[in-house]
């Protein structure tokens, strides 16, 4: 922005030092209230040039253009951090949900405890963050920038709902944090690559180094249908669609209410379920997380399948695998045949034929 000002306007304020960052004068200063309010101008690092002078002219507005951009570049990366989002055009999504789109405000979708600026919605630089204890996601188009690779994860999704909207995060507080607050969209998932302060049951801390899979999804569920009739049974359902997602190739069972063991020996991951009301639809937020890849002394599933000598399970391989059973299992709820799905939990279920005292 440029600003014409006199200078007996420079010498009646030092207002004008707020926020400025060049002056460019019409002639060499000689009033000395002036000359004084400039040298503190140029200490504090303003940019004075005298037009006369058309070659400095130029050159010095270029170098301050390239340090301003670099500057700027600078303060965004430390207000945004940076993620991806894939958003199914045939679904409704967080880009085309009129819902969502009438929450944001200045391209910004002010979440309970995260800001998202959706992929589409312009450069960054048009919003600031407005509170800073809130982590702030810009969230772009996958690229190769990402982790995450979204066209395997695409490629082995069977749903027609679930995990047709993702957003994957490089590192975030909680993956729960990004669906805290208002619903989003049905089946969105968030996948982030490492959580600074992971959920667990009972407000227990989950560490998430480098090799566990986390993910969190939101279903909207309706009340008195299908698995809404029972939604307490949501965490043993998710824990089952896990399961199957591994195969059958490694003893790994659900541990009552909600821990998936490798045999007795060791537990390999969780789930953790919020819910809330929103209208007439019970809003479910499911964290999950398994140690998939990590690296000894924590045992994890890939570990397993290598010492029996199967090929390793990739990230993206199995949310989709996971998602494709878990929407399998709900629509049976919905179509009165849960029976079928508690049957199948019951098959490996970690406690069958064990001996307890009362």
């Amino acid at each position: 922005v440029v600003y014409n000002l006199s200078s007996l306007a420079l010498e009646k304020s030092s207002s004008w030092m707020t926020g400025c960052r060049a002056i460019i004068m019409q002639k060499e200063v000689e009033n000395a209230l002036l000359q004084e309010s400039i040298e503190q101008f140029q200490n504090s690092g303003g940019l004075v040039i005298c037009a006369t002078d058309k070659e400095r002219l130029v050159e010095q507005l270029a170098l301050f253009s390239s340090k301003e951009t670099e500057e700027w570049q600078d303060s965004l990366a430390s207000i945004f951090s940076q993620g991806f989002l894939y958003s199914d055009p045939d679904t409704v999504n967080l880009l085309n949900c009129d819902r969502i789109l009438a929450r944001k405000k200045n391209n910004v979708l002010t979440q309970g405890k995260v800001d998202l600026i959706l992929a589409g919605d312009g450069s960054c630089d048009t919003v600031e963050k407005a509170n800073e204890s809130k982590e702030f996601f810009h969230l772009e188009d996958f690229s190769d920038k990402a982790n995450f690779n979204v066209e395997k994860y695409l490629a082995r999704l069977e749903t027609k709902t679930l995990g047709r909207n993702i957003i994957s995060l490089p590192s975030v507080s909680s993956s729960m944090n990004v669906v805290s607050g208002l619903p989003l969209v049905d089946g969105l998932v968030i996948v982030p690559d490492r959580q600074t302060a992971g959920e667990g049951r009972g407000g227990n801390r989950w560490i998430s180094p480098e090799g566990c899979a986390m993910c969190t999804l939101q279903l909207h569920l309706t009340l008195g249908r299908g698995i809404g009739r029972t939604p307490s049974l949501l965490q043993h359902v998710v824990g089952l669609a896990v399961i199957k997602a591994l195969g059958d190739d490694l003893d790994i069972r659900l541990k009552w209410p909600n821990d998936i063991y490798y045999k007795k020996e060791a537990k390999l991951g969780g789930v953790v379920v919020n819910s809330s009301m929103f209208s007439s639809n019970l809003i479910i937020n499911i964290g999950c997380g398994l140690n998939l890849s990590n690296q000894k002394p924590t045992l994890s599933v890939n570990q397993l399948r290598r010492e029996a000598g199967l090929s390793e399970v990739s990230r993206e391989q199995y949310l989709a695998a996971t998602l494709n059973y878990l929407e399998d299992f709900l629509r049976r709820f919905d179509d009165g045949r849960a029976q079928e799905v508690i049957q199948e939990y019951h098959k490996v279920w970690l406690h069958t034929n064990q001996q307890v005292e009362i």
